[in-house]
């Protein structure tokens, strides 16, 4: 009789450890799945952060181009050597 109930009680202990295992592999499961979303989350951050700057500073250089093309002394500023090709050519500046 006392075989029997030593072979529950090691069967207990056994069921109770495999248990406790399990749970911690889960556990570290999902602490990892959490790890990779916040991961991933902050490199959706990172990349939509980067288009904005990207949208922002596209945005800066059109309008510098906008006020230079626009500008009364665009034609002025222009280089010597182009001023001169486009007298050979018979264009007109600005």
């Amino acid at each position: 009789m006392a075989a029997v109930e030593e072979h529950h009680r090691l069967e207990d202990e056994r069921v109770t450890r495999t248990k406790k295992i399990n749970k911690d592999y889960e556990s570290d499961l999902l602490c990892q799945i959490d790890h990779q979303k916040t991961n991933k989350d902050a490199l959706k951050m990172e990349e939509l952060r980067e288009y904005n700057e990207g949208l922002k500073t596209e945005a800066e250089y059109q309008q510098r181009l906008k006020n230079v093309l626009s500008s009364a002394t665009y034609a002025s500023k222009t280089h010597p050597m182009r001023k001169t090709q486009l007298k050979i050519t018979g264009q007109k500046l600005g």
